[in-house]
């Protein structure tokens, strides 16, 4: 079965497909959230025009979730029918890209491509990355030392995050070699 969107959904999605305003790319990514996919295809062409219009300056036009949707697109199997839409993206993850794309640009970098237009947007998935790992935060390298525990490791319980109470009998104990100072 099929869902499609209601007449007053449908003009929202004709008025969002009428903006030409860079600022105002965050409205018209949420659209690809919608169930119907016809949304898509009357969005996509200004979904394309309004990322290749994004600067590093913009990165705050987008939301975690918005980019999230983004990044959904960004798939070797959706080239076929997205192809200048992933260029698109791929173009704005450039200027705007966060941590949070450098995964799903390498899946796609190195994906098998087989098809001139599957190539064409590998070889700019892999034109992004660098691009994307120089301005993502280097957190994936950075290992945190514990914190230690006052007293004696063998006389601290360990209790669950919820409030429930549970005898000290059950609650369990560090073993000898956790003293938590990283030896």
């Amino acid at each position: 079965y099929r869902i499609t969107l209601m007449p007053g959904h449908q003009q929202a999605i004709l008025d969002l497909a009428a903006i030409d305003d860079v600022r105002q790319v965050g409205k018209v990514v949420d659209a690809l959230a919608l169930p119907d996919p016809d949304a898509l295809r009357l969005i996509e062409p200004t979904l394309i025009r309004l990322l290749q219009r994004i600067r590093a300056s913009d990165n705050s036009l987008l939301d975690p979730n918005q980019r999230v949707l983004l990044y959904g697109l960004l798939r070797m199997d959706r080239v076929r029918k997205n192809a200048d839409l992933q260029l698109a993206v791929l173009r704005a993850l450039e200027q705007i890209g966060d941590s949070g794309a450098v995964h799903t640009v390498q899946i796609l970098a190195n994906s098998l491509a087989r098809t001139s237009q599957q190539r064409r947007v590998k070889a700019a998935a892999r034109a992004c990355l660098p691009a994307l790992i120089q301005g993502a935060p280097d957190q994936s390298w950075s290992l945190l030392r514990p914190a230690t525990a006052p007293g004696e490791p063998e006389s601290i319980l360990l209790r669950p995050a919820s409030s429930t109470v549970t005898p000290p009998e059950q609650l369990l104990r560090p073993s000898q070699g956790e003293s938590g100072d990283g030896e």
